[in-house]
């Protein structure tokens, strides 16, 4: 975050240039403005964790939880006009699975951890199971 912020003020000359690079910095700044309110809310909301929250995760739990995902009882939200749709967290999560014969470890490894990371508010009844790591 740093980095991007010194490379920010490095580069705050081409404000006044029209063209790509001026388009760059503007989408640096927002990049920028965006990883400030992440930060910020995560500290307000540092309370709310899931309780399933792991020190380590593997890659390797990604077919299991594959076929958990979807079985969740995920809870409905209601938007304008009638609407009714998943939280956000099961959107994700599909998004990834949708892409399962292309994931490399580091996308499996997104997945498990998000997971298990989404808060059980997202749910009606929180039924996963936190299981002991295997030896």
């Amino acid at each position: 975050m740093e980095a991007l912020l010194e490379a920010i003020e490095r580069a705050s000359f081409l404000q006044q240039v029209p063209g790509e690079s001026r388009q760059k910095l503007r989408a640096a700044c927002n990049r920028m403005k965006q990883l400030k309110e992440r930060a910020a809310a995560g500290a307000a909301s540092g309370a709310e964790r899931s309780p399933h929250c792991k020190a380590e995760y593997s890659a390797g739990e990604f077919d299991e939880l594959a076929t958990k995902y979807e079985k969740l009882n995920w809870r409905m939200v209601s938007k304008p006009g009638g609407a009714t749709v998943k939280p956000d967290d099961f959107y994700r999560l599909y998004g990834l699975n949708q892409q399962r014969p292309f994931l490399d470890t580091l996308t499996r490894y997104r997945f498990v951890k998000l997971f298990w990371e989404f808060l059980p508010s997202a749910l009606y009844k929180d039924t996963r199971e936190v299981q002991p790591a295997k030896p």
